[in-house]
């Protein structure tokens, strides 16, 4: 076992020191199934609807805005996406939400 490897617990975090910890993986805090379907099914069929689109050319738009916030905090945020698509999407999320699981 080289000296990297091995376990050092002076690594290891005080856990009496610790009030609160956040676990922010996939399933943890978050569905992604949900979110899936929220932002790659649902709102791309209700832009569709709003512009007069095809499914797939409603998508292709909202994948690319998707992208265009990618790693910034505007991809979190459900106010900014109403901005942005002109759907109410915190009452669309709030409509929704019986299907988080």
């Amino acid at each position: 076992m080289t000296q990297h490897s091995a376990l050092n617990p002076q690594l290891f975090p005080n856990w009496s020191h610790i009030d609160d910890v956040l676990l922010d993986m996939d399933g943890t805090l978050l569905d992604r199934h949900f979110d899936n379907f929220f932002f790659e099914e649902e709102l791309p069929r209700r832009y569709a609807v709003l512009h007069r689109l095809s499914f797939e050319e409603s998508r292709d738009r909202l994948m690319a805005m998707y992208r265009s916030v990618e790693g910034e905090l505007a991809w979190t945020d459900l106010n900014y996406w109403t901005r942005r698509v002109g759907i109410d999407v915190v009452a669309m999320h709030k409509e929704l939400d019986h299907m988080i699981g």
